[in-house]
């Protein structure tokens, strides 16, 4: 079972690897950022469930293929180094559908917690041609 205040760290590291995925730079240049923001966090961090299996996957994606024997890489960067910027999208992308279905829940907890809420209403910033 995961502990409450790891998950909180866990996701907590979840949310700064999106971060680093949103910066500047090419995609696989991003992801590898967030890998390293990734790596001490491990699957049984978080509860069983979908997040659990998701985060697996994607951990497991990151670090497939063994290094070349003295080039001095570690299973990420090989694995890094492999992928096409079109697989590292959509690793870059299962990554921020994980967090973002799992936040969705966090954000209504946190929600419900703090009792109703109405938004303010905001002017209307309806686009009005130039004359």
């Amino acid at each position: 079972m995961a502990d409450p205040v790891g998950f909180t760290k866990a996701f907590g590291r979840l949310e700064q690897a999106i971060e680093e995925l949103v910066g500047a730079g090419g995609v696989k240049e991003r992801l590898e950022a967030a890998t390293i923001t990734l790596a001490p966090i491990f699957p049984d961090e978080f509860p069983a469930g979908h997040l659990r299996d998701e985060y697996a996957d994607i951990r497991q994606a990151l670090t497939w293929l063994p290094p070349e024997e003295g080039s001095g890489q570690g299973l990420r960067e090989s694995t890094l180094e492999a992928m096409t910027e079109e697989e590292a999208g959509a690793l870059a992308k299962s990554l921020f559908t994980a967090v973002h279905v799992c936040g969705r829940g966090r954000v209504r907890r946190r929600a419900r917690a703090l009792g109703p809420f109405t938004a303010p209403r905001l002017p209307s910033m309806a686009f009005q041609p130039q004359s």
